[in-house]
């Protein structure tokens, strides 16, 4: 059975198909970041990075591709856009 999308969940989904010219899934993490506790006490939380599997994240030397800074960027504004219309 398919949940269905909240309004934040729906607008980070929509925003990132235009801005990916493709669909995303979103992933479900461990309790690595205080986003666990939030959702935990009924806070909708989404976590959004750059993430690639060759920047060595959280590692020696990691570092983030500028073209994925800035889809990040225009990710955050389209979605703060629609979600707050």
């Amino acid at each position: 059975m398919k949940k269905k999308l909240t309004v934040l969940k729906f607008n980070v989904k929509k925003s990132s198909e235009i801005i990916h010219n493709d669909e995303r899934e979103f992933k479900l993490m461990m309790p690595s970041t205080d986003a666990y506790w939030f959702q935990e006490r009924g806070i909708e939380t989404i976590i959004i990075g750059t993430g690639r599997g060759d920047n060595n994240c959280h590692a020696a030397d990691e570092f983030v591709y500028i073209e994925d800074l800035i889809n990040t960027t225009k990710l955050y504004a389209l979605t703060a856009l629609n979600y707050l219309k």
